[in-house]
This record gives structure tokens, C-alpha cells and sequence, in this order.
């Protein structure tokens, strides 16, 4: 077992203990005390394990990425890849909605008491808009006259305007507001594949695509081992001189790894801020979605400095044939092979 991936492993046994060790003593605090209010700490939900409709797409969604998620993620063009992480991320969003069925995992999530479409059905409470922003403040506190329902109270007004604007154009109801939400939710894994093809070339951003189909719910636990593995990587200091130089002139993975590590931060400041101290995994969504990329099979930190053309001899040519195919090996893998002089001349050609 080479040492990367044995970082890894343990990097993603440290996540589950961590896991293991909220629920152990979110568990106790609530028998204990009972104001946690959480049933299956440390997620907000009850244990009710089931299956249903939606249940054999799951699966067979799952396997169809792990199967053909990678050699597709390589040899699709660039347009036709976008629109496949955007379906395969829609396919696997309804399928885990329709376990419940159709009306409990869809239609009916968003009319509850306390979900947005509440100011809109029975009674339309921004049949003036401009009139409703002006006021909107004042009914935001759970005892003001006619408060908002929680989750129009706790976001800001443009969430509720666009199940407002959706109903005014004829897709009112339940049905449309659950198809809306999953439809552009699931763009997200787009927009993480666009922004690291800018942020870090497109070689990098079609090797982290078959992970960020999966919506996430709860960081650690949610997310997966991989997304555990790649920030560990991506927060790797280099031990080796030689790789150090090397990173410094190869602009692409220090990039992507402080876009790994800005995520980090943010949940961080989140965590410690107090922002998500209720339904924390909603509040992390938005940050989780940006350590997919870093679950890419190559390191964005560790991994070797790509340009190796002034090394002589069979060395270059060997970096060359692992560029051309997509398999970056480290620096002190393959250059440890040939003789110092041979790793001199790398490490210069990196610094040029």
C-alpha cells in the first residue's frame, strides 16, 4: 500500500470517528438534557430506513457513475461532459426523492407549514411584490403580527420571489416549486466543473467530474470518504525540497488547492461563528459542493510539477508519455529513478 493512499485511508477513518463521536454525544446530550432537538444526531431527521420507487434508480444511478463515471469524465467533449454531470446529478437527486414516492418526497416538500409556498397558497401575500419587500422585515420575528413561515422568515426575499414568479407564469404548486429546486440544484455540479476548468485547466476539472454528481447533505458524513481524502491532499505540506520548487512554478493544482482550502475555511467560520448552529448541514451546502474538486485522484497540492521538459533522456520521455495519458506521477516517484544530475535539470526546468 503506497503512503498516499494510506493518508488517505486514515484521513477518511478520522472523518468516521468524528462522525461516530458527534452521534455518540449528541445522543447522550439529548436523552440528557432534550434541548438538541435532534432525533439522529448528528443529522436533524429520524431513523426510517425504507425503500421505495425511487430506490432501484438510486442504485443503479451510483453504479453507473462508479462503473462509467471516470473513463467518461475523460473522453467526453467539454459541452457534452457538462450536460452529463448536470443529468447524472438530476437522475440521482429525483431518485433519492422518489424513495419516499412522488407527493411525500416531492410535492408536497415545499407546502408545509413552514416552507415558502405557505405565503402563496391559500392566500397570495405578494400579490404586490414592491409592497411585500417594503414590508418584509416586519414579519420576520417568530411573534411579529403575521410572521413569515420559518423559512421564508430565515432567507432572504428572492427565494420566496422565485416560487412567487414560477406561480405567476403558471407553475404554481408543490410539484413544479420540488422540480425547480432539484432542476437548478443540480447545476451546481456544472458550475464546480466550469469554475475549476477556469480556476485550473480543464485536465483537472475532468478528473474531479464523476464527484460532484452526489448532493451533499452533511459534510463528513455525506460526502464521502473521497471528499475526506481530498482536502487532506490538498492540505498536504510538500516534505521534499525538490517537489516544493517544483510547485511553485506549476500554477494549476495551488490554485485549485486554496479553492479546496477557502471551502475548509468557510465551514470553519461558519462552525465558529455560530451561523450554523441550527440544520448545519443546509448552511454547509453551499461551501461542502467546493471540496469535490479536490477528490480527483491526483493531489492538487502534493501531487508533481507537471513540467519536466528539460530533463534528459528516457526520464522526459517517461514524464511525457504520463502527461499525455492523464497520469501525473510525483516527482520524487519517478525522479528518483535516474541520478541527481537528471533531477537538477527538472527542477530548473521548473524554475524557468
Amino acid at each position: 500500500m503506497n503512503r498516499d493512499l494510506l493518508r488517505d485511508l486514515s484521513a477518511a477513518l478520522a472523518a468516521a470517528l468524528l462522525v461516530t463521536t458527534a452521534a455518540v454525544i449528541g445522543t447522550v446530550l439529548e436523552h440528557r438534557y432534550g434541548d438538541l432537538h435532534v432525533s439522529w444526531p448528528p443529522l436533524y431527521g429520524h431513523w426510517e430506513p425504507h425503500v421505495g420507487p425511487g430506490t432501484p434508480a438510486a442504485i443503479m444511478v451510483a453504479l453507473a457513475v462508479v462503473a462509467y463515471g471516470p473513463p467518461l469524465a475523460a473522453r467526453l467533449p467539454w459541452r457534452a461532459l457538462l450536460c452529463t454531470a448536470w443529468g447524472t446529478a438530476m437522475a440521482w437527486t429525483f431518485s433519492l426523492a422518489l424513495v419516499d414516492g412522488w407527493q411525500r418526497g416531492i410535492a408536497r416538500r415545499l407546502t408545509t407549514k413552514y416552507e415558502y409556498l405557505q405565503v402563496i397558497d391559500p392566500v397570495n401575500r405578494f400579490h404586490d411584490i414592491p409592497a411585500a419587500l417594503r414590508d418584509f422585515t416586519h414579519h420576520i420575528l417568530i411573534h411579529s403580527p403575521d410572521a413569515w413561515p420559518a423559512h421564508v422568515a430565515g432567507h432572504p426575499p428572492a427565494a420566496t420571489l422565485t416560487f412567487v414568479l414560477l406561480d405567476r407564469i403558471g407553475l404554481g404548486g408543490g410539484a413544479w416549486a420540488g422540480v425547480w429546486c432539484v432542476t437548478v440544484g443540480a447545476a451546481a455540479a456544472v458550475a464546480v466543473l466550469v469554475m475549476v476548468r477556469a480556476l485550473s485547466g480543464e485536465a483537472l476539472a475532468r478528473r474531479g467530474a464523476p464527484f460532484p454528481w452526489a448532493n451533499p447533505a452533511c459534510t463528513a458524513l455525506v460526502v464521502g470518504p473521497a471528499a475526506v481524502a481530498g482536502p487532506r491532499r490538498a492540505g498536504a505540506a510538500p516534505v521534499r525540497q525538490d517537489v516544493r520548487t517544483c510547485l511553485r512554478r506549476s500554477a494549476a493544482e495551488p490554485r485549485l488547492a486554496l479553492l479546496v482550502l477557502a471551502a475548509l475555511l468557510a465551514l470553519l467560520a461558519a462552525d465558529l461563528s455560530g451561523m450554523s448552529e441550527a440544520e448545519t448541514e443546509r448552511i454547509w451546502l453551499p461551501f461542502a459542493m467546493w471540496l469535490f474538486p479536490a477528490c480527483g485522484g491526483a493531489s492538487p497540492v502534493t501531487r508533481a510539477c507537471r513540467d519536466v521538459r528539460g530533463a534528459a533522456g528516457g526520464g522526459a520521455r517517461e514524464a511525457g508519455a504520463f502527461q499525455a495519458q492523464g497520469r501525473l506521477r510525483p516527482c520524487s516517484t519517478w525522479l528518483g529513478r535516474y541520478d541527481p544530475r537528471l533531477r537538477r535539470q527538472a527542477q530548473d526546468t521548473c524554475r524557468t
